[in-house]
């Protein structure tokens, strides 16, 4: 892992990146432990097995290793994403969008409680253009799988930005509101058929050959 914006410096030795490896799983522990406001740096240093000094070495302030851990669970994130979507013996709509969905589902029940504290201070961790570049980045993807995968009605570029802004509103709330439908399958399994009743209600329908025409005429 290489620390991004406001980090101090980059690791270059396995050594170091370990020691951001550890800082930031250290964070992800204290801000889902005491929460944004309680989780100093002196806590995730302490969480991490590091002095709050080596902590400093790396990164300036508490708001920087929050940042980079934003960063970190998104890049991980994504790269699964592509890593399901890219199975070459997934076939069905329903097959691409399980791996997909249950990738994306099993990322936020493992990091719940870090990712709402994070959420919530999204605006403090990243401005708009960064968050417009990881936007794209999803947006991107998305487009890149049903171009691949897909002949759908609708311009791919479109369909990519409405299931990008379904997919996350919905994911996010549960994860607020109905935490438990992360553990009994019911997101997962909703958002399957959310996304394969949109796919399969955009698919292109086959136009009929020039033959079956001809008979039909006759």
């Amino acid at each position: 892992m290489t620390p991004g914006d406001g980090a101090r410096r980059r690791p270059k030795q396995a050594r170091a990146r370990a020691t951001v490896d550890a800082i930031l799983e250290g964070a992800k522990i204290a801000i889902a432990s005491y929460g944004f406001l309680r989780a100093t740096t002196h806590k995730i240093a302490s969480v991490a097995g590091i002095s709050v000094g080596t902590l400093y070495q790396y990164f300036p302030d508490k708001q920087a290793v929050f940042g980079n851990l934003l960063d970190h669970l998104s890049d991980a994130l994504l790269t699964g994403l592509k890593d399901a979507a890219a199975e070459p013996s997934l076939e069905s709509i329903e097959e691409i969008a399980t791996a997909v969905l249950r990738t994306y589902v099993g990322a936020l029940r493992d990091n719940r409680e870090a990712v709402v504290q994070l959420l919530h201070q999204r605006p403090l961790l990243e401005g708009p253009e960064k968050l417009r570049r990881r936007h794209a980045l999803q947006h991107a993807f998305i487009e890149r799988a049903l171009d691949a995968r897909a002949r759908l009605e609708v311009d791919h570029d479109f369909a990519a930005y409405l299931l990008l802004k379904a997919v996350w509103a919905v994911a996010l709330n549960v994860v607020e509101e109905r935490p438990e439908a992360l553990d009994d399958g019911r997101l997962e399994r909703e958002l399957v058929r959310l996304v394969t009743a949109y796919l399969r209600s955009a698919w292109q329908k086959e136009q009929p050959s020039e033959q079956s025409q001809l008979r039909e005429v006759c």
